[in-house]
């Protein structure tokens, strides 16, 4: 199979499909069979003709180290993922794509919102998670406030599936071990993050008899794999051990270096009646569960919607906007960062729902649209002012709020004519 063309594996996957089609729609006439089977090989009725697409290359930014003005944690905590971590390989690059150094000049140095239109595949990701992560430092080394806990910046994907997509990505990036130490060396913490989806474990009020049943799959799965990476078992110790490596490499592993001793043993509860078990650890960079979301408000909270309507509603999740509400009062610097991304999906009433809900959330937080700072990323925009005025609308910021980015693809010269 390794060794198959493009074009003998596209017919292999035809081939399949076809077989598969005869097979479950049985034909007894053997005039019909043959004129299904001929058109079923024509191009365009169950397949086309397979063709190699290349990914556009990107114009290349400034080094991070060169971008005037940045500040130093900021810039200390990104060319730390610049390094390559203990599998090898860099979380970020070092020069970044301009697109998304401008993000970073745009949203951390003069403090815009941002519209950022560019392809996929041309790292969108990072213009918002480095905004993010540069501000977080900045806190961290700087300011007392960075110990209280208060959703800093929050992520709204349209649906479940992105959501679970980019988690692998943030873990990387605010989970790094290295980011954790240099947070917490600056500000006695790392940074937290949590999804907060219909995905996390579990819904209602948190009770003994609930923990054993919802959270047995975290002993099941993650804290045996640690225990049968320390086995005496040589097949069973390397086995395990290169499952969490390959998770850890995938981004499919929580961001907590201890998952055994956040499980921990024995008793869920003390004799006060507090949980001690599943609970937030000083080194964890991730919060997994509900509860430890409503308990310790992350610094960025990843969701939908769907997920956030809900939390404006439900006297169990008051708890979250509770305390970022009293960061956000602690300094009138503070500012409550959302990034909206799949933007051009928010149109028509869905966009209308949201829209109304992006007002809500900045009611209950008692703040006004100066204080919030909003990233919008599209691929499907190609009307720069359109954009800005849609991004305001859908948001209540302010047009001029808004700086609008675009992905500057990378020209190849011409070839230039062989010399007679």
């Amino acid at each position: 199979m390794r060794d198959m063309t493009i074009h003998a594996t596209a017919e292999r996957f035809r081939s399949a499909l076809i077989e598969y089609i005869e097979a479950t729609y049985h034909i007894a006439d053997p005039w019909l069979l043959r004129q299904r089977h001929e058109l079923l090989l024509q191009p365009g009725v169950i397949h086309q003709s397979p063709y190699l697409e290349s990914t556009p290359r990107y114009e290349a930014g400034p080094r991070f180290e060169q971008i005037e003005g940045l500040p130093p944690a900021a810039l200390q905590a990104l060319r730390i993922l610049t390094e390559p971590n203990e599998r090898g390989r860099s979380v970020l690059f070092n020069p970044p794509y301009l697109h998304q150094a401008q993000a970073l000049v745009e949203a951390v140095l003069r403090g815009k919102s941002l519209v950022v239109i560019t392809g996929t595949g041309s790292g969108k990701t990072e213009t918002f998670s480095m905004p993010i992560l540069s501000q977080l430092a900045v806190e961290a080394a700087v300011r007392p406030t960075f110990r209280d806990s208060g959703v800093r910046a929050m992520i709204q994907y349209p649906m479940n599936a992105l959501v679970n997509d980019q988690l692998g990505r943030l873990r990387g990036l605010f989970g790094d071990p290295r980011i954790a130490a240099q947070f917490t060396a600056w500000g006695g913490r790392p940074p937290r993050i949590a999804r907060y989806t219909s995905r996390t474990p579990y819904a209602g009020v948190r009770t003994v008899e609930k923990d054993q049943r919802n959270l047995a799959p975290f002993d099941h799965f993650y804290v045996r794999a640690l225990r049968d990476a320390e086995s005496e078992d040589p097949e069973v110790r390397t086995g395990a051990q290169a499952l969490i490596a390959a998770l850890q490499e995938r981004g499919r592993w929580p961001a907590k270096p201890n998952l055994q001793a956040w499980y921990g043993s024995g008793r869920w509860q003390d004799r006060q009646g507090n949980f001690k078990r599943a609970v937030l650890l000083p080194e964890d960079s991730e919060l997994i569960t509900r509860s430890e979301v409503q308990s310790w408000a992350p610094d960025l909270l990843v969701t939908n919607y769907s997920m956030l309507e809900y939390m404006l509603m439900r006297p169990i999740e008051r708890p979250i906007f509770d305390q970022t509400r009293e960061w956000l009062a602690r300094a009138s610097s503070h500012r409550f960062l959302l990034v909206l991304d799949e933007a051009h999906l928010y149109r028509g009433a869905a966009g209308a729902e949201v829209g109304l809900l992006v007002r809500r959330l900045r009611d209950r937080l008692g703040i006004g649209p100066e204080r919030m700072q909003v990233i919008t990323t599209t691929a499907s925009f190609d009307d720069p002012r359109y954009a800005a005025e849609f991004a305001a609308r859908l948001t209540g910021v302010p047009e001029s709020a808004f700086s609008v980015i675009q992905g500057a693809l990378k020209q190849r010269p011409a070839p230039r004519p062989s010399a007679a």
